[in-house]
């Protein structure tokens, strides 16, 4: 407790730079030290059991030796989920055999791994909505070490805000003159409205709350979300949310800030992050998302959608990607 309450102190006190500081070392502390606090210390026996809530998330080679600390930080939670299960694709991994003994020792605190059909980072969500349809979905990213109460913090907004999208982390959109603008463009940090809105836009990597059966349908158009938006499914659930009006809030909760595990062996250009920004991805798949579907061109009250060609680069990236 006090090793987090000066934790706390520094970040939300030091600025920017002391933020900088703290959050590199962090990163360096969990890497090393964090295994062993895993092997001294068993998971608490005192959790709160969310028990309509299933936790899914995804992952691919360059990261499958590192998840295992994402997964130990949800199994350490407040607030323990009815399942918790990683989808892995068919054509990345030979079965069981070829994953990490740490990871495979976690099935028998509650870990399920599946291996599916590879959607890229849609498996997070397609699989789990339609299987569990009546239980509510919590998302997160394999390269986040999540805090204790996220799980807690995320259940407790949705009971303030039913039937709403409840996340940590959102961009808003923003418009001039009846344009959206760039994606890069949109507000952001302490800049966002903390909701509810119609505007934000959940971002997976700090964790998305969404009830069960609250997005449209066609969710599950894998041949359409391939086709428009493959490296955005951030975008493209807040599609099938806003067809449906689905409001988002951000969870209000001053916590320990999320943490990036550190991975030093990535290939850049195989990441979704690298590969939207580096190759503006985000406009271009927004851009296929409203061109697609109309009806959110007439609820944002939109004349146009600024985007330059000459900006988008042809996917010269690695296929790879999760």
């Amino acid at each position: 407790m006090l090793i987090k309450r000066l934790y706390s102190i520094i970040y939300f006190t030091w600025g920017r730079i002391g933020q900088i500081l703290i959050y590199r070392f962090v990163k360096i502390f969990l890497n090393i030290f964090y295994p062993f606090y895993c092997a001294i210390y068993s998971y608490p026996t005192n959790s709160k059991k969310a028990e309509r809530v299933i936790v899914s998330i995804t992952s691919y080679p360059p990261r499958i030796d590192k998840i295992w600390m994402v997964i130990e930080s949800i199994l350490r939670q407040t607030y323990r989920p009815y399942k918790i299960i990683l989808w892995l694709a068919e054509n990345q991994f030979s079965g069981f055999n070829s994953l990490p003994k740490n990871l495979l020792e976690l099935k028998k605190y509650g870990l399920e791994i599946r291996f599916c059909k590879d959607l890229l980072s849609h498996k997070k969500y397609f699989y789990a909505m339609q299987e569990f349809s009546q239980f509510d979905l919590i998302t997160i990213d394999d390269d986040t070490f999540y805090p204790e109460n996220l799980i807690e913090n995320l259940v407790e907004c949705s009971k303030k805000n039913p039937r709403m999208i409840c996340c940590y982390l959102a961009h808003q959109m923003t418009f001039v003159n009846g344009e959206l603008q760039k994606y890069e463009d949109w507000k952001s940090g302490d800049q966002v409205d903390q909701g509810p809105s119609d505007m934000l836009v959940p971002i997976g990597c700090e964790g998305v709350y969404y009830p069960s059966n609250i997005l449209d349908s066609e969710v599950f158009d894998s041949e359409k979300f391939l086709q428009i938006c493959p490296y955005a499914d951030d975008l493209w659930l807040k599609a099938m949310s806003a067809i449906k009006d689905v409001k988002v809030v951000m969870v209000k909760s001053k916590c320990i800030p999320f943490v990036n595990i550190l991975y030093w062996k990535i290939k850049k250009n195989s990441t979704l992050s690298s590969i939207n920004n580096e190759f503006k991805m985000n406009d271009y798949q927004m851009r296929q998302i409203l061109n697609e579907y109309s009806m959110l061109r007439e609820k944002w009250r939109l004349k146009s959608f600024e985007f330059d060609s000459d900006r988008f680069i042809v996917n010269t990236f690695n296929q790879d990607s999760k």
